[in-house]
């Protein structure tokens, strides 16, 4: 299944737990909504993280590539990406990552 047909399961889902009089109207109007927002926002369906307690290691591996992290209440650090003293920081590296992946993808 494709991001956008996931997206759009998803939305259609919520929907139809809240109401399913218009259950079976809204499947075209979620499909468009998940277009408008791929087309501007990378989503990305978040790896499982076998978490430690804090100040330990946590291993991200979801079999393409895998990251040891050191997350204390003020610092995250990674050996391989580099340090931020806040989650921000990170969701910025984050998005530039996923901007530049989603350019070489376009440009196969």
């Amino acid at each position: 299944m494709s991001t956008r047909d996931e997206l759009a399961s998803q939305i259609h889902g919520a929907i139809c737990e809240t109401n399913l009089d218009d259950c079976l109207e809204w499947r075209g109007r979620c499909v468009k909504a998940a277009e408008v927002i791929l087309a501007r926002y990378g989503v990305v369906e978040l790896p499982e993280v076998d978490y430690c307690a804090v100040g330990e290691l946590a291993l991200i591996d979801d079999k393409r590539a895998s990251v040891q992290v050191y997350i204390t209440p003020d610092l995250i650090t990674s050996k391989t990406l580099g340090q931020w003293s806040n989650p921000g920081g990170l969701r910025t590296l984050a998005a530039v990552l996923l901007a530049a992946a989603n350019r070489a993808e376009a440009q196969r």
